[in-house]
């Protein structure tokens, strides 16, 4: 059953994609809403998973990013080997 945005998922949501996704008032963790980066970021800020303060919501976040990095260092690197 869908629960209604959190507080860090409305504050993810007014910024994300510059807002376009907004509208959204309830989050489902099978629910896709077009946008995977979107889906995941709603998912570690959602309630289910635990995601009760300001201080784990930022840990996620961060720990998300460095994710990121990662990857796009892994294919700049790739990309490098191919020239």
């Amino acid at each position: 059953m869908p629960e209604p945005i959190n507080r860090f998922q409305r504050a993810a949501l007014e910024v994300y994609a510059g807002g376009d996704f907004n509208h959204i008032q309830a989050y489902e963790f099978s629910e896709d809403h077009g946008d995977s980066l979107l889906t995941f970021v709603l998912a570690e800020l959602s309630e289910n998973e635990d995601c009760d303060s300001l201080d784990t919501a930022i840990n996620r976040i961060e720990m998300g990013v460095e994710d990121l990095k990662a990857v796009l260092n892994a294919l700049h690197y790739a990309a490098e080997q191919d020239a």
